[in-house]
């Protein structure tokens, strides 16, 4: 699994480890490794619902129209 810094791609995933309205983990990063992580997380927290969505998409500010 790498690591990167800076804004997430279109392409990234967002998985999340829910206990009750609570995260209790969370990832971002490109669907081959968001694909291990959450088959980790399900292991690791059997029971617990987790999520894997898509990350949204960033909206520049700098270039929104006025």
């Amino acid at each position: 699994m790498s690591t990167r810094v800076g804004v997430p791609r279109s392409s990234d995933r967002h998985v999340e480890v829910w206990f009750g309205a609570h995260v209790i983990a969370a990832f971002t990063g490109s669907t081959e490794d968001a694909a291990p992580y959450e088959a980790g997380m399900e292991l690791r927290f059997p029971g617990l619902p987790i999520t894997n969505k898509p990350v949204p998409a960033v909206v520049d500010s700098g270039t929104a129209d006025s």
